[in-house]
């Protein structure tokens, strides 16, 4: 499989395991405290998993377009001498 979408998968995995808890606690509220089911959750689920695919597609379009340029401006900060030094 391409590395890309690899890499997409384990975003997509880490995404989901991340929002597994803020649903878990919205989803306990509701029906410990509110006492309601929620309603429609077929829809919820698919909009969680949108959410999920989202901020997946975010995380992996940091890792190529934005991580890559600050790794390159830290080393060239740290490579750069220091005011003291001669």
């Amino acid at each position: 499989m391409n590395a890309l979408v690899m890499a997409f998968l384990h975003q997509l995995l880490h995404a989901v395991k991340n929002l597994l808890p803020i649903v878990a606690v919205v989803l306990l509220f509701q029906l410990l405290i509110l006492r309601q089911v929620p309603a429609d959750a077929p829809s919820l689920a698919g909009g969680l998993l949108i959410v999920a695919a989202g901020v997946a597609l975010f995380l992996q379009g940091l890792e190529l377009g934005i991580f890559p340029v600050g790794k390159g401006l830290a080393n060239q900060f740290a490579r750069r001498p220091r005011a003291g030094d001669q």
